[in-house]
C-alpha cells in the first residue's frame, strides 16, 4: 500500500525507508501484483532500503523485471540482461552493478522425484486409497474447493479415511484443521497416525511444512507443481510404507494438436482457475517427456520451458491470447494505479480522489465475506461461539465474528436470505458490528438453521438471482447447492 494512492501512503513509505524488506514466495504474484512489487522496489531502493526476495521457482523474465526495477530506484537503469541459468542462484543488485552468484545446494537437499501422469480421475482415487491402506500419508492437491469436497465425499463413501482442508471454512475451523494437519503430517508427525488421505486445495502448496509419503496433484502451472512436489518426503523418516519418490499428476494427454476443450474436458475447474490452457499444456508436455523433477539439476529448465509462451498449439491459441490479453490489461491497470517516484505529486500522477478505491489486488472475480451465525437462546451469535464459549461475552464478540468469516466468490453467493421471524435478532446482532462493517455491501451475515446429518443450512441467492441452499459443516466446509 506504500506505492498506492491511499491514505497514509507517505507514512508507510517512511516506515519502510532504510529498512530491509523481506519478501517470501515472490513468484506467487499475478500480473497486477508484479507491477506493484516492481513499483515498491523502485521506491524502496530510492529511499535507501535493501530487499531480499526469496523464490524457488522464479522465471528468468520475472527475475529480470524485479532486478531492473530496483536498479531504476538506484538511478542505474539499463545494463546487461541476466544470463545465468544456475540453480540455486543468488542475484545481487547494487549501485556497482548486478552480480549472479551460483550456489551449491545444502547437503541432503538433492531430490530425484519421478512424475507419473494419469488422465483418469478414478484411477488417481484408487491409487490414493490403496496407498493409504498400506499405511502411507497421502495428499491430493485439487485446484478448486468444489473438487476437493466432491473427491473427499467419494473417497469416504469407499471407506477411505479422508481429511479435508481448503479456504472455505470459517476461520475458527480452518485454524483448527491447520493445527491438526501440521500435527499429523508435519515434521514431528507421529508415524502411528499418519496413514490416511488429505484432500486439499492450494492452501498446502506453500508455507506449511508438511511431509507426505505419496503425493497426487491436479495439473497446474510448472512452478506450482514443483512447489507441491516439495511436500513429498520432505523430512528424513525411517521405514516409510511406500519406498519411492513419485508424484502423480492428473492431466489430459498432452497431444500434439489439442482442441479448445483439451483441459476443460477432464478438469473443468482447473480450466476456470488457470485461464491459459497453453501454459498447462506445455507443463504437461514437459513433465511427460522428462518424467522427473530433479532438484537442483533440471528445475530451471522445467520452469523456463513450460513458461515459453512462444509455443502455443492452434487449438489453444484463442484462450491463450485471451489470458495474455487480460494479463496485459492487469499490468496496465496497475501502472495507472501505482505511484510514480519520478512524478511525485504532479497533477499527471496517480489519482487521489476520495471516492476512488485503489485495490492491492485486481480480482477478476469479486469476493464477499460471509459471517456464519447461529441461533442460541433466541439470540443471533457468531459460529465461533459454538467452538469456544469464552468468545460469547459482548466484549469479545468482535473477535468471534472475525473467526466466523469465510471468503466466497460473489458469482456463487450474492446475497443471504434471512427468515422474517429472525430479522429483528439479525439486526440486533449487526448493530454490534463497527460502522464500516455494517455499511460494507460485501459483508454478509448467513444465518444457519436446520441442523441435521449433513450440517447446518441457510438460504441465499447467486449472482443471477437463483435461490441456493448454503450448507456448512466442520468436515467439508461451506457448500452452495441448488434448491431441490
Amino acid at each position: 500500500m506504500a506505492v498506492l494512492p491511499v491514505r497514509f501512503a507517505t507514512i508507510r513509505q517512511a516506515g519502510l525507508a532504510g529498512k530491509i524488506l523481506l519478501v517470501d514466495e515472490c513468484h506467487a504474484y499475478d500480473p497486477y501484483m508484479h507491477e506493484e512489487m516492481a513499483a515498491l522496489l523502485r521506491f524502496h531502493a530510492a529511499m535507501g532500503g535493501s530487499a531480499i526476495l526469496l523464490s524457488a521457482t522464479l522465471t528468468q523474465s520475472v527475475r529480470h523485471k524485479l532486478t531492473m526495477a530496483f536498479r531504476e530506484g538506484l538511478h542505474h537503469e539499463g545494463g546487461e540482461a541476466l544470463s545465468s541459468t544456475a540453480y540455486p542462484l543468488v542475484t545481487l543488485v547494487a549501485r556497482a552493478g548486478v552480480e549472479e552468484l551460483p550456489c551449491a545446494p545444502r547437503p541432503g537437499l538433492r531430490r530425484d522425484i519421478a512424475v507419473r501422469c494419469l488422465a483418469d480421475g478414478q484411477a488417481v482415487m484408487v491409487a490414493a486409497s490403496n496407498a493409504a491402506r498400506q499405511g502411507a500419508a497421502v495428499a491430493w492437491v485439487r485446484n478448486t474447493v468444489d473438487d476437493v469436497i466432491a473427491t473427499a465425499k467419494l473417497m469416504a463413501q469407499e471407506g477411505t479415511a479422508v481429511t479435508v482442508f481448503h479456504a472455505r471454512f470459517a476461520m475458527v475451523d480452518r485454524l483448527a484443521i491447520e493445527r491438526d494437519v501440521l500435527a499429523r503430517f508435519g515434521r514431528d508427525g507421529d508415524d502411528t497416525v499418519r496413514a490416511g488421505v488429505l484432500v486439499a486445495s492450494q492452501v498446502i502448496e506453500q508455507s506449511l511444512d508438511l511431509d507426505f509419503d505419496v503425493l497426487f496433484t491436479d495439473l497446474a502451472p510448472m512452478d506450482l507443481i514443483i512447489q507441491r512436489a516439495g511436500r513429498l518426503r520432505r523430512h528424513e523418516r525411517h521405514g516409510r510404507p511406500v519406498d519411492r519418490e513419485e508424484v502423480w499428476v492428473l492431466s489430459p494427454e498432452p497431444v500434439d494438436d489439442p482442441d479448445p476443450q483439451w483441459l476443460a474436458r477432464l478438469l473443468p475447474g482447473t480450466a476456470a482457475v488457470y485461464r491459459d490452457p497453453a501454459l498447462l499444456w506445455r507443463t504437461a508436455r514437459v513433465l511427460q517427456r522428462v518424467g522427473r523433477i530433479c532438484t537442483p539439476d533440471n528445475i530451471r529448465a522445467l520452469i523456463e520451458e513450460a513458461g515459453d509462451d512462444r509455443m502455443v498449439p492452434p487449438g489453444l491459441m484463442a484462450a491463450s491470447d485471451e489470458a495474455r490479453g487480460k494479463g496485459w490489461a492487469a499490468r496496465g491497470a496497475a501502472s495507472r494505479n501505482v505511484l510514480n517516484y519520478a512524478t511525485g505529486y504532479a497533477p499527471d500522477g496517480a489519482l487521489w480522489e476520495r471516492d476512488v478505491s485503489t485495490p492491492t489486488r485486481l480480482e477478476e472475480r469479486p469476493y464477499v465475506t460471509v459471517r456464519l451465525a447461529v441461533i442460541r437462546d433466541g439470540q443471533v451469535l457468531p459460529w465461533a461461539v459454538l467452538k469456544d464459549s469464552s468468545l460469547a461475552p459482548p466484549e469479545v464478540l468482535r473477535r468471534a465474528w472475525a473467526l466466523s468469516e469465510i471468503s466466497v466468490a460473489r458469482h456463487s453467493l450474492a446475497a443471504c436470505a434471512v427468515p422474517a421471524v429472525w430479522a429483528g435478532a439479525v439486526m440486533t446482532a449487526r448493530a454490534a458490528w463497527s460502522r464500516w462493517e455494517r455499511e460494507d455491501e460485501t459483508q454478509f451475515l448467513l444465518l444457519l438453521l436446520d441442523e441435521g446429518e449433513d450440517g447446518m443450512e441457510g438460504r441465499g441467492y447467486d449472482e443471477k438471482g437463483k435461490e441456493i441452499v448454503i450448507r456448512y459443516d466442520q468436515q467439508y466446509g461451506l457448500q452452495m447447492l441448488p434448491v431441490s
